[in-house]
């Protein structure tokens, strides 16, 4: 009798672990996607050292942006670097929402048009 109750509460601690495992990879696998999406607008802003553009929408609204180190910049369609995108260039820039951090995969730069021409000369 003493064997089967051993043997019991043996089974019963290992189920309890399988179940417990069970469940740990459910609430992984239920964890969000990042999501992709694109964004557009104005440089407000641009902090090189914290890796971070500051962007204007057509309706007004500021959003943050991130970058890694293995986001792709472009600016006037020549390879870039964080440094050189400005105030008042137009960005498209395609990012990943983490946990409400929009981090860049790749960002875009125009230079104003007015500012464009004036290099030109």
């Amino acid at each position: 009798m003493r064997k089967v109750l051993v043997l019991g509460v043996m089974l019963a601690a290992f189920a309890g672990t399988v179940m417990a495992d069970g469940m740990a990879a459910k609430k992984e696998a239920k964890a969000p996607a990042k999501k992709s999406m694109q964004m557009k607008g104005t440089v407000v802003s641009v902090d090189a050292v914290a890796n971070k553009v500051v962007i204007k929408d057509a309706k007004g609204v500021s959003s943050d942006l991130m970058v890694s180190a293995d986001t792709k910049i472009t600016r006037n369609g020549k390879k870039a670097t964080l440094a050189e995108i400005m105030a008042d260039d137009s960005v498209q820039a395609t990012c990943t929402d983490m946990n409400g951090v929009m981090t860049c995969k790749s960002i875009k730069a125009k230079a104003p048009k007015k500012a464009a021409a004036a290099a030109k000369k």
